[in-house]
């Protein structure tokens, strides 16, 4: 079963947070990420790896999904390419991997209007530009030696983060293939999309340094469509859609338990 889905996403900053670049500039060693304009954005790449973990995670729990390997691929020549879908993981299937390409899109994550308007300020000449004194601030960190315990010689740096109560909005949207859950009562509602759905509610920290407590988030599900038919997240999330994946887990252990005697 092939899709159409478009998930419109939002992330508000719950404390502050690090996007690196990899660069230095002038005295800051560690510089958050920007767009060409000069405003904080959320690498898709980022988000992406975030929901691939979670998914992993997801499915580890639900190691008993054998069904998910019963797959029907839409080609007029079945049985060529059946055994080749079967190794595709539902993994794969949603974030794509060098042997299946990937049909699901991830927007980078920008300022929305009200985040964008707070931070801009403008000069002399009406010349509007974000400052960077209400988008971030500075830290002096030291990097601590594990053996010792104690702060390594030459290992002070200074880091930017971004400001807390900023607010990013962004899109996945694209083709999604997957095994459709019959008894879920929403047309074309997938177990792939259900896992991906599963995962943005999951995800509570993102961005470096979450060990110290940074990229603390709250992530909210705005829009969900899947073919152009607007669906509420809540349908899917609820308890009732989960109970019936497990009513079916159930059967498919009896079912494997009288095979076997």
């Amino acid at each position: 079963m092939r899709t159409n889905v478009s998930i419109e996403n939002s992330i508000d900053f719950l404390a502050p947070f690090h996007f690196g670049t990899g660069l230095s500039s002038g005295t800051i060693d560690r510089i958050v990420r920007r767009d060409a304009k000069g405003y904080l954005v959320i690498p898709a790449t980022t988000l992406k790896g975030i929901l691939r973990e979670k998914v992993e995670k997801l499915l580890r729990i639900c190691k008993n999904f054998n069904f998910l390997s019963e797959q029907i691929v839409n080609t007029s020549n079945k049985e060529e390419h059946l055994n080749f879908f079967r190794r595709v993981s539902v993994v794969d299937r949603i974030f794509g991997s060098p042997r299946w390409e990937g049909t699901l899109f991830f927007d980078d994550l920008k300022m929305d209007d009200m985040s964008t308007e707070l931070v801009t300020i403008g000069n002399d000449e009406n010349e509007y530009a974000p400052a960077s004194y209400l988008q971030t601030h500075q830290r002096t960190q030291t990097r601590i030696m594990r053996k010792t315990k104690t702060v390594a010689s030459g290992a002070l740096f200074k880091s930017e983060y971004g400001n807390p109560e900023l607010k990013f909005t962004g899109r996945i949207y694209g083709q999604l293939e997957g095994i459709e859950i019959q008894l879920s009562g929403i047309a074309g509602l997938s177990y792939e999309l259900l896992f991906l759905l599963s995962a943005l509610q999951m995800t509570d920290r993102i961005g470096g340094n979450k060990s110290t407590g940074m990229g603390n988030i709250l992530l909210k599900i705005d829009n969900l469509s899947i073919d152009d038919k607007n669906i509420r997240p809540v349908q899917i999330l609820s308890g009732e859609v989960w109970e019936n994946i497990e009513a079916k887990m159930f059967q498919d252990d009896k079912e494997a338990y009288q095979d076997e005697n």
